[in-house]
């Protein structure tokens, strides 16, 4: 497995707005091999990042697609452990 992350552009939406958005998200992955890890949003800017672990990109779109959330970029990305 992989993790993506996914970049999106929300502006004008309000903290409680992506709330319900993302729940329907999450819903979305049950059965699925792609697992949601944590979203960071941006309420200054509109941008909103989430991590995904999947088998593929094309995965991770087919979630984010049923669950109707815009994406601007699905891409490979590595996660940074924080040094001890």
């Amino acid at each position: 497995m992989s993790v993506y992350m996914v970049e999106r552009e929300l502006t004008g939406n309000s903290m409680a707005a992506l709330t319900g958005r993302h729940a329907t998200m999450i819903t979305k992955l049950g059965g699925s091999d792609t697992w949601y890890l944590r979203s960071m949003f941006l309420p200054m800017t509109g941008r909103f990042f989430c991590l995904f672990e999947g088998p593929s990109a094309e995965a991770v779109q087919k979630v984010n697609d049923e669950a109707g959330l815009p994406y601007k970029s699905i891409l490979p990305a590595a996660e940074m452990a924080y040094p001890a």
